[in-house]
């Protein structure tokens, strides 16, 4: 028979702890054995369980279909409020041309008038300038109207946008498709707004105007496509302006460039 050489091995006792060593001295085996040394884990710390930094989940942000940021509703008011004073000036004048064509009997109009309340008589009446529905008042509304839409749809079909939203960095344009928008589209957006402005001096009607008008101020801040109802009516959207306004189509070629003169450092 081959003696087994001595030496240590696993222990062949039943119910032994796992990983001890029992020695053999060559014939049979003795009582010294050899534990197997524990592993050292250090404590977990509960700080420790979350050692990876918290990642925020990235609120999506609206768009246009094709992926163009949609503006919010307090930049489009700002946008609304340089707008008007730019536009102040402009209206202050009109109004001026107006006033200064009518002195006399606007003047001769409050002479009396402050005499009656003295007197205690009934008051004369205002003048067709300041009546409803007056030619006077009707060549002002329509003297404000031919230059808010020269204003307004000039600037729509050359920049996209009036000043007051160039400067906020907004554009308009369609929702499905950007560029600048057609005739067909601007009309019909600033005419609806325009609809709504005059509807309010209808007689019994004029207070449902002014809700609709309301209503057409405030739909961006629930619309989910950030849309007023006069964006609806036109199918267009209020967005960010691009970081720059030239597309690639517009930059030049290295062919172009090369004909130019221009060296090739690329």
């Amino acid at each position: 028979m081959t003696q087994i050489p001595a030496g240590w091995y696993p222990d062949p006792a039943p119910q032994t702890l796992p990983g001890r060593q029992r020695y053999w001295d060559g014939g049979q085996w003795t009582q010294h054995v050899h534990d197997p040394q524990p592993v050292y884990a250090p404590p977990v710390y509960p700080s420790q369980q979350y050692a990876q930094p918290y990642a925020p989940v990235p609120v999506p942000v609206p768009t246009t279909p094709d992926g163009q940021q949609l503006s919010g509703w307090w930049r489009r008011v700002l946008a609304q409020v340089l707008d008007s004073l730019v536009l102040a000036p402009v209206w202050i004048g009109i109004l001026a041309a107006f006033v200064a064509g009518r002195w006399d009997e606007i003047s001769t109009w409050f002479d009396d008038y402050s005499s009656a309340l003295d007197a205690g008589t009934t008051p004369p009446p205002a003048p067709d300038l300041f009546q409803p529905f007056s030619t006077e008042m009707l060549g002002l509304a329509a003297a404000y109207v031919v230059v808010l839409a020269i204003y307004t749809l000039g600037f729509w079909r050359w920049k996209q946008a009036t000043p007051g939203k160039l400067m906020v960095g907004l554009r308009i344009r369609r929702r499905e498709t950007p560029g600048p928008m057609p005739w067909p589209t601007m009309l019909a957006r600033f005419l609806f707004v325009q609809a709504l402005a005059l509807g309010a001096y209808v007689p019994w009607l004029g207070f449902l105007f002014l809700i609709a008008g309301l209503l057409d101020y405030l739909w961006p801040l629930w619309d989910e496509k950030k849309q007023a109802l006069h964006d609806k009516v036109a199918r267009t959207n209020v967005v960010l302006a691009a970081p720059t306004d030239q597309s690639p189509g517009d930059q030049p070629t290295p062919t172009e460039l090369t004909a130019a003169g221009m060296p090739r450092r690329w």
